[in-house]
């Protein structure tokens, strides 16, 4: 489990990485959307067709996603998960930060779950 200042660390090399592609920061959208205190922005899919492509893209390479969990933070109606993904289906990838947030409805089931990442699939891979 990486201790926590390297996880930011890898996070700010990733956020400098993605400027310098001329990538959206998905960190710096998710700050902004928290500060603007609407998250509703932020990456979002709805619809069958739109789940099926998002889920097409994430399991489409032999199997699931390897990630190794780090840090948890849970207030009760939100939880955020710090993880290092390590593995898409088949292929071994190079330790990439990210961070998953889940709320939690009235009924305390899951109302909404984001991912922050700049993980890419293996075929999209250099």
């Amino acid at each position: 489990m990486p201790w926590f200042p390297d996880f930011t660390s890898a996070v700010e090399l990733a956020r400098q990485q993605t400027r310098a592609a001329g990538l959206a920061d998905p960190v710096g959208q998710f700050f902004t959307a928290l500060n603007n205190g609407d998250t509703h922005v932020l990456a979002t899919h709805r619809g069958t067709d739109e789940l099926h492509s998002f889920f097409a893209r994430s399991f489409g390479a032999g199997g699931g996603i390897g990630l190794r969990h780090c840090a948890v933070t849970d207030d009760g109606v939100r939880c955020a998960l710090e993880y290092t993904c390590v593995r898409w289906g088949s292929h071994d990838l190079p330790p990439q930060a990210g961070l998953g947030v889940y709320e939690r409805g009235p009924d305390g089931l899951l109302a909404a779950a984001r991912v922050y990442d700049d993980v890419e699939p293996p075929a999209q891979l250099p």
